[in-house]
């Protein structure tokens, strides 16, 4: 199941605030129970309620509002539409203060679960979109050669011209046909000023004679 990423707000992404929440998403993706119908709750919860209803996030996160009143907003809002171990989780979250941090808990679960499935995001820009067999074909490939299962997004830009940029990570393995170009371009350019360079030595050496 491919969950996006949730948006963090720039003051949570912080080390500080990261490791506490990874306590949460390490405790979630521990639990017995299905991480997938969890996470998908969660994500469903992140983008549904919280991203069309700003308010309502501005009330959990509220150091004004009691942590009862909040327990019964969850349990008005989550609890009949949820399922009941995602409903603990925001509640255990809540129990502790730390609704501030719902949306870098479950950036932290995705996270650890890929690190856990050995899963990374591969960007992959082409001239043209790739079919889904090319991505089918191209995904194979990366898995087979790499220790790790690539979940590849496919990035359009017609300037490259064609081959293809795969990105994983920091890592950057540019085949695409400008770089060629590029590439072709500087060593011809190389060879004409060696070859300049060769005459004037022949030049000046027949002027010393």
């Amino acid at each position: 199941m491919n969950i996006p990423r949730p948006r963090i707000p720039k003051l949570l992404d912080d080390p500080e605030y990261r490791a506490i929440a990874r306590v949460y998403a390490e405790a979630i993706l521990d639990s017995n129970v299905d991480h997938a119908e969890l996470l998908g709750d969660y994500s469903s919860f992140v983008v549904e309620v919280l991203d069309h209803n700003p308010s309502f996030e501005t009330a959990l996160t509220s150091t004004v509002i009691s942590q009862r009143e909040k327990a019964g907003m969850l349990e008005r809002v989550v609890k009949p539409v949820s399922s009941s171990a995602f409903y603990n989780v925001l509640c255990v979250i809540s129990g502790h203060g730390r609704l501030d941090l719902v949306r870098l808990v479950l950036d932290e679960a995705l996270l650890e679960q890929d690190r856990r499935q050995k899963r990374r995001d591969v960007k992959v820009t082409s001239a043209t979109p790739l079919s889904e067999s090319q991505i089918q074909q191209l995904t194979s490939s990366i898995e087979t050669k790499m220790s790790f299962i690539p979940r590849v997004e496919n990035e359009v830009n017609p300037d490259i011209l064609g081959g293809l940029i795969i990105q994983v990570g920091d890592s950057v393995f540019d085949n695409s046909l400008r770089a060629q170009v590029s590439q072709l371009s500087g060593q011809l350019r190389m060879r004409y000023l060696h070859e300049i360079q060769s005459g004037r030595d022949r030049f000046s050496y027949s002027e010393g004679n």
